[in-house]
């Protein structure tokens, strides 16, 4: 099997490595906006309490959020060295989860929006935003392993398939 991943698309590559540099860079500004309320409160920036989404600890949540920050990371850079190869079997868990954690934020969202805003738990916007950029991360590489992203071929479709 072929390791490469994009053999005949370089431009849907790149189109697809800038979409994951984009929500890691947007997942990375979450982390130091909130840093910077927790150590230097300012007043252009929305309250720590605004960025908080859970009853944790600032020091666990900073922690979990770099590591799946990390994660982020290496997982684009896998995928823009071309060394990632297709699980159609992660591509299906990848989509439910994906699915499941995006229709889940965006009611949570839109509830929080339309009825429930006095609930914290809905009433927390940000928190919520950035977990529909962590869901569409999941959403796109789940693409990838499904041969939705980056198929330059029927020769690739039949290869994942294998």
């Amino acid at each position: 099997m072929n390791i490469k991943t994009y053999p005949n698309s370089p431009c849907l590559l790149q189109t697809y490595v800038v979409a994951l540099c984009t929500l890691s860079f947007l997942f990375l500004s979450r982390i130091i906006g909130q840093m910077i309320q927790y150590f230097y409160p300012v007043e252009w920036l929305p309250s720590l309490e605004s960025w908080q989404g859970s009853s944790l600890p600032y020091v666990f949540l900073l922690a979990s959020q770099l590591i799946i920050l990390v994660v982020m990371l290496r997982v684009t850079y896998q995928h823009a060295s071309g060394c990632v190869r297709r699980n159609p079997n992660k591509g299906r868990f990848l989509m439910a989860f994906g699915a499941l954690y995006f229709v889940s934020m965006s009611g949570r969202l839109v509830i929080g929006l339309a009825n429930l805003s006095s609930h914290p738990w809905f009433n927390k916007a940000i928190p919520t935003f950035f977990h529909l950029v962590l869901a569409t991360f999941v959403l796109l590489i789940a693409g990838f392993h499904m041969n939705w992203v980056g198929k330059s071929n029927k020769n690739d479709l039949d290869e994942a398939m294998q």
